[in-house]
């Protein structure tokens, strides 16, 4: 177990030294490096399990895929009992569900897919429902990498019910990443969805 342990902690040193070339980039993906490496991981010895040699081809096996799906959403679930999913990190809802929150002053709310996404191209459309300004990160990871995709910006003087959208591509067999980050002194109050296109 402490070998188990000591892995952990050198792979987390690890990512933290290879992200910090590009930290303003890739600040969606570090703040979450922890649920990260977890959903990575399970991920792969899930599909180890299931005798895919590529997330592509677990994800274009519709039976496969389901089977990830549930286990996914399930090991989500196992997490989130007490550790770190119940505080930080909300699951990205992919489905057309709302993902809503309330980011307070300085704070940002990140949100993870529960399994790498099953294809390209999806569209991030946030409404802003009150509160400052804030920053919205939308990026890739494959558990290591980030790969920064877009950001839209909301000015404090944007009124409430003021909807902005990002397009994201190339995003199969990537886990989706969304980041919240409140500007200034105020609280931001938002709801988006995250959908296929």
């Amino acid at each position: 177990m402490n070998n188990k342990k000591l892995v952990c902690a050198s792979l987390a040193v690890a990512m933290g030294v290879s992200l910090a070339g590009a930290a303003h980039a890739q600040s969606a993906c570090n703040s979450g490096a922890k649920v990260l490496e977890a959903i990575w991981g399970r991920w792969g010895d899930r599909i180890k399990a299931k005798a895919c040699k590529t997330s592509e081809e677990c994800l274009s096996n519709t039976q496969k895929k389901e089977e990830l799906l549930r286990e996914m959403i399930s090991f989500w679930n196992e997490q989130s009992q007490g550790s770190w999913a119940t505080i930080g990190p909300r699951p990205l809802m992919t489905d057309g569900s709302l993902n809503d929150g309330k980011v307070i002053a300085g704070g940002a709310r990140l949100f993870v897919s529960q399994a790498p996404l099953d294809t390209d191209k999806w569209e991030l459309q946030l409404t802003k429902q009150g509160g400052g300004g804030a920053d919205v990160n939308v990026s890739l990871s494959d558990g290591k990498n980030c790969l920064v995709a877009k950001s839209i910006s909301f000015d404090k003087d944007d009124k409430p019910g003021t909807k902005k959208s990002v397009a994201l591509e190339k995003g199969t067999g990537y886990l989706g990443v969304v980041k919240v980050d409140a500007k200034g002194s105020n609280a931001f109050d938002y709801k988006f969805t995250f959908v296929k296109k």
